[in-house]
């Protein structure tokens, strides 16, 4: 579980510098200082998520859990009919 974790840390560390982290049950705290101007802390953000989920995929079809990728997939198809449906 925390080997994802770590890489994903890595690839912040790839382009800014990870200063600090603490792993709570639920959630991350990060603290990084930031190499580059030109890139918003939104979007290490999102590059770290993104590289998450992706890893959990692939866990979830290694470890052949079928039920809950499909609640995942479902979600997503709620949510994309949520949104063209509003004004």
């Amino acid at each position: 579980m925390y080997d994802d974790l770590y890489k994903g840390l890595g690839i912040i560390n790839q382009s800014n510098k990870v200063l600090e982290y603490v792993t709570i049950r639920n959630h991350l705290h990060v603290l990084i200082l930031q190499k580059q101007q030109n890139t918003t802390i939104n979007e290490i953000i999102k590059e770290f998520k993104r590289f998450r989920a992706y890893e959990i995929v692939k866990r979830l079809k290694q470890l052949n859990r079928i039920d809950i990728l499909e609640k995942l997939s479902t979600r997503d198809k709620y949510k994309a009919k949520t949104k063209r449906s509003k004004p």
